[in-house]
């Protein structure tokens, strides 16, 4: 069964002794960055009640491998699997492919991804 941590925007508090300048810009993008972690069923993991645009960046990485594949796996969100959605109304597909792009369905393991924009 796959889980999710609920997608969360980033605090800006207590960041450090920046000047206000850069603080301000955090703030601007805190609004615009969410991250969450989740386990892959069969490879792959739907990520719902996020928010996205057409030009959104995600990117995901594995925090814990799972699962029987002895590949060399990489972690796509692909533009094709994605809903863009405002409000939390959006969604992406994680998928666990071979560098060949084949789908690696024996992957269990946890990935976080982290979204910008």
């Amino acid at each position: 069964m796959a889980t999710t941590t609920n997608p969360t925007t980033i605090s800006v508090n207590n960041v450090g002794p920046y000047p206000p300048e850069i603080l301000n810009k955090l703030a601007a993008l805190n609004s615009a960055i969410q991250r969450g972690t989740c386990t892959l069923a069969s490879g792959v993991y739907t990520v719902q009640s996020v928010t996205l645009t057409a030009n959104s960046f995600i990117t995901v990485r594995r925090l814990a491998q799972g699962g029987t594949s002895t590949a060399v796996v990489e972690y796509e969100a692909l533009s094709a699997n994605r809903t863009a959605g405002a409000n939390g109304t959006g969604s992406f597909t994680i998928q666990a492919s071979t560098v060949a792009g084949a789908a690696v369905t024996t992957d269990t393991s946890t990935v976080e991804y982290l979204i910008v924009g």
